[in-house]
């Protein structure tokens, strides 16, 4: 007969005249309980993720529907929660109507709900993650095919999505998916962590390559439009010249991530090709401040050191 798991519990609340080592049977009564409180725990995780889904993908519906929640979020978390006064919630809105009517803003607003929900999703027990790498693409297309409408809204666009109002106003700000990024402009983590990993694993060269210049077009997109003073233009309106983050990406940034491209199609099934434009790209750039390194790099995939001998 098993002994039940509750009065063994208060057995223990009476001192050390009852202690007692566990029997087998007590063990077992005690993870038969402690599941059954995992399983509610769980649910109620899973009832509170479903509540923000719901509610996130109702705010995505359209630019109005998205600012009228991002102010109910915005009245919930820092107002009646912190018990001060419609009065106050009204002067507050009136002190953002720039930020509330600038451009860009209540798209940005959706893109932040749009990648809580995939942050929920990425959270859950069995996340499908090649449905979440296809997802995170999207999203990453989409938002950069208006990366100059958006400029004045990149910081909405760059903050992490887990400080947000939403996150807050639906208690999901905990929630932080290892291997995930954390807002939807990460364009290097996402990348790295999503949609590189499964290209590399399954050994779809031609498609990495593929994702890497999409990659490096996305990083252009973002030094031209997003730099400066956030306008979404890459010419100063002085001299009508590229403006710097433009020009340092073009002669120290894009050298690197050709490179990284280049050792990564390499090491995952391109050796031939991705040989002979490694040197050539060491040629074309002797000027670069990491040419000395690349070669080292380069020599090391050709002539790997051996390993040192075992002693006798």
């Amino acid at each position: 007969m098993k002994f039940p798991a509750a009065c063994f519990l208060l057995l223990l609340t009476l001192g050390h005249t009852f202690a007692a080592p566990l029997t087998q049977a007590d063990r077992e009564a005690l993870l038969e309980d402690l599941e059954k409180m995992q399983e509610a725990a769980n649910s109620r995780v899973d009832e509170r993720f479903s509540a923000a889904l719901n509610a996130f993908r109702g705010g995505m519906g359209s630019n109005q529907k998205a600012l009228e929640f991002y102010l109910n979020c915005v009245e919930k978390v820092d107002f009646e929660e912190q018990r001060k006064t419609n009065q106050e919630f009204r002067e507050w809105k009136r002190t953002q109507e720039a930020q509330l009517s600038s451009p860009g803003f209540a798209t940005a607003l959706r893109y932040q709900l749009g990648w809580l929900v995939l942050t929920l999703q990425a959270a859950s027990k069995n996340p499908d993650r090649e449905k979440l790498a296809n997802d995170a693409a999207s999203t990453l297309a989409t938002l950069f095919a208006d990366a100059k409408d958006l400029a004045a809204a990149k910081q909405t666009l760059e903050q992490d999505v887990s400080t947000t109002v939403f996150a807050k106003a639906y208690k999901v700000a905990h929630v932080k998916p290892e291997k995930w990024p954390m807002f939807p402009a990460a364009i290097g983590q996402i990348f790295e962590d999503v949609l590189f990993p499964p290209l590399r694993t399954s050994g779809q060269v031609a498609k990495l390559k593929d994702a890497w210049v999409r990659r490096i077009q996305l990083e252009a997109l973002k030094r031209e439009f997003w730099s400066g003073n956030g306008n979404g233009k890459d010419k100063t309106e002085t001299n009508h010249q590229p403006n710097p983050e433009t020009v340092k990406f073009i002669s120290e940034e894009r050298p690197q991530l050709l490179w990284a491209m280049e050792m990564d199609l390499f090491q995952h099934g391109d050796e031939s090709g991705a040989a002979v434009r490694m040197l050539a790209h060491i040629q074309n750039n002797l000027g670069h401040a990491s040419a000395s390194e690349w070669g080292k790099e380069f020599r090391s995939l050709l002539a790997p050191e051996a390993p040192p001998a075992a002693e006798p």
